[in-house]
């Protein structure tokens, strides 16, 4: 499993060379002299080759931190928008070749609940009993794309506070 996620990020890197090269020609020359206003100028080249690899993590970062904002994983996740009155506290999103994890924790009304368990897991608050602490604890195995795929919801009565956590391995 190690040599082949070790060649999944060779071939990432690649394909990132790749796209690197196709856009760091062009854009070096024209930040360049932009930049420099010479055309002649021997920083040129190495302006050019700070400015695309910078804006390259640059958009990689953004792209990552707006996937990773509470909001976008419990949309992710639960496939609609948090309500107004869910608070979150902590999220966790992780991918690297063929495994994938998200996790989490937030404050909910028992509705928003009951809606996810409803779409997620075809059961609702009604039809669990809670453990003595007060605590449903509901999961889910199942593989549409996936080799193994578990989402396990806990959800808290007395507090209102819900904990998901998602695992998969393709």
């Amino acid at each position: 499993m190690a040599a082949i996620n070790a060649l999944f990020i060779l071939v990432l890197c690649l394909i990132g060379f790749g796209v690197y090269s196709i856009f760091a020609i062009p854009l070096w020359l024209v930040t360049g002299d932009r930049l420099l206003y010479r055309r002649n100028s021997p920083n040129r080249l190495l302006v050019g080759l700070v400015a695309v690899p910078t804006l390259y993590v640059m958009l990689l970062f953004a792209g990552y931190t707006s996937a990773t904002r509470p909001a976008a994983i419990f949309e992710m996740a639960f496939n609609f928008k948090p309500p107004a009155e869910v608070e979150f506290h902590e999220s966790y999103h992780y991918v690297l070749g063929d495994y994938g994890e998200q996790s989490l924790t937030f404050s909910a009304a028992p509705a928003t609940i009951d809606r996810i368990l409803n779409e997620q897991f075809e059961t609702s608050l009604g039809d669990s009993r809670p453990t003595h602490d007060g605590i449903f604890s509901f999961t889910r195995e199942f593989s549409d794309s996936f080799v193994v795929e578990t989402a396990k919801l806990q959800y808290n009565q007395n507090t209102l506070r819900a904990r998901y956590h998602w695992v998969a391995i393709d």
